[in-house]
């Protein structure tokens, strides 16, 4: 028996200013966007060439015009959340918003905003305690949480700093005080701004 597969749907090409703001209008309430991702999204609906380009302009321009698209807005909202929220270092916060198409000087100025009020060592053991991750038994460990902190936007410094002090809590922890290594891989709550 022959299976039936139906042809992928066509999508109509945009051809006027009205809709290509309708859609990305639609776009927009679907989930907040940089310029950058919003023409890109766009140029896969217009036909192509400076025809469609100029739909496109227009229409971000209207967008920007009323405040419904805003690169500053974009950044400092997604740099505040993957700080609080993911606990995410300043790096790769600065490489994830690069790579939305935000400006660098906009990117860097978000950035150190969000993050003025909490020190990477601080932000790196939040990171740690929201995966609980457990103090490195032995060199494999110890490398695995390095290239974990590593990826999630900390550096070698701060990752040998916090590798330390597991090590430390978990000779603590051994010792017969459990509550010491709690202590080290979970920060303060006092040392943690709460964003919500």
């Amino acid at each position: 028996m022959t299976e039936l597969r139906r042809a992928p749907r066509q999508k109509a090409v945009l051809t006027s200013e009205a809709a290509v703001y309708d859609y990305a209008i639609a776009a927009l309430t679907r989930s907040a966007k940089t310029v950058a991702q919003l023409r890109r999204q766009l140029r896969r609906r217009v036909e192509p060439g400076a025809a469609g380009e100029a739909l496109i302009d227009a229409a971000v321009a209207r967008l920007q015009e009323q405040g419904y698209l805003s690169d500053a807005r974009f950044a400092q909202g997604y740099a505040g959340s993957r700080m609080a929220q993911a606990r995410l270092g300043r790096r790769r916060v600065t490489q994830e918003l690069l790579q939305k198409g935000v400006a660098a000087e906009l990117v860097e100025r978000e950035v150190t905003a969000a993050f003025a009020e909490t020190d990477e060592l601080t932000q790196a053991r939040a990171f740690l305690a929201k995966k609980r991750v457990r103090p490195p038994t032995d060199q494999r460990d110890a490398a695995r949480i390095f290239r974990l902190l590593a990826r999630a936007g900390f550096g070698a410094g701060t990752a040998t700093q916090v590798l330390r002090l597991l090590r430390a809590g978990a000779a603590a922890g051994a010792a017969g005080s459990p509550d010491a290594l709690a202590e080290l891989v979970e920060p303060d709550p006092g040392d943690l701004t709460d964003y919500d």
